[in-house]
């Protein structure tokens, strides 16, 4: 790395000036190599060696960090959220009741007697009227995911369908590394893809390229 070079990092990492560079290997702590008159780049800060997080890397080479979720899947979560919340909420007030009418104190005290503890029976009434709540949301979300089950199993299909019958080898006429033609096959294929489904999630669309995209270039 030659003395220009470096001047130009360190400017950008707020270090300027004509003796720049001896100020900047001070402060950065790094080694100059008088034999050779650089830097050692293996003394840099990581800031200034180009790393970066993976998520960073990722976001740069596929242009988005999100991904798509399976609608099967969203809908076994809000199911098990449901059913959980639910059942420790209703379970829970249900205790805090019986407690309170006097019936769980031949077998068992609990602190939910309001003449003696009413701070607490407010706190745990509370919370137990909250995951209730939360409860009985999810599953109405759980219903709406179900709904939409039938929809996604059709994109699947439909789309897997057209991957394998309508896209073909040369799709990209062109010569390059394996990683220069999956990024421009990808992108050639998403384009058709998503004028050809118009209603379907660009990220289910991207999953299903990945997915499918070994099998019809390996033929």
């Amino acid at each position: 790395m030659d003395e220009k070079l470096l001047d130009e990092i360190l400017e950008e990492n707020g270090v300027e000036g004509a003796n720049a560079t001896d100020e900047a290997i001070s402060d950065l702590d790094v080694e100059f190599d008088e034999e050779n008159n650089n830097v050692d780049i293996n003394s840099l800060p990581p800031t200034l060696e180009g790393e970066y997080p993976d998520e960073t890397i990722s976001e740069i080479v596929n242009g988005s960090s999100s991904r798509y979720v399976n609608i099967s899947d969203k809908y076994e979560d809000a199911k098990s959220t449901a059913g959980a919340l639910t059942v420790f909420g209703v379970l829970g007030l249900s205790v805090m009741g019986l407690s309170m009418s006097g019936v769980l104190d031949k077998f068992i005290k609990l602190p939910f007697n309001p003449k003696e503890n009413l701070l607490n029976c407010i706190t745990m009434g509370g919370m137990f009227i909250v995951f209730t709540v939360i409860g009985i949301r999810y599953i109405f979300k759980a219903k709406e995911y179900e709904g939409m089950l039938g929809k996604e199993k059709s994109d699947y299909d439909k789309i897997t369908e057209w991957l394998k019958t309508s896209v073909q080898k040369d799709i990209v006429p062109i010569e390059g590394s394996e990683e220069e033609l999956y990024f421009k096959r990808s992108e050639v294929i998403k384009d058709k893809l998503m004028r050809e489904f118009e209603d379907v999630d660009e990220n289910l669309i991207e999953k299903l390229i990945d997915d499918n995209y070994d099998e019809i270039f390996s033929k």
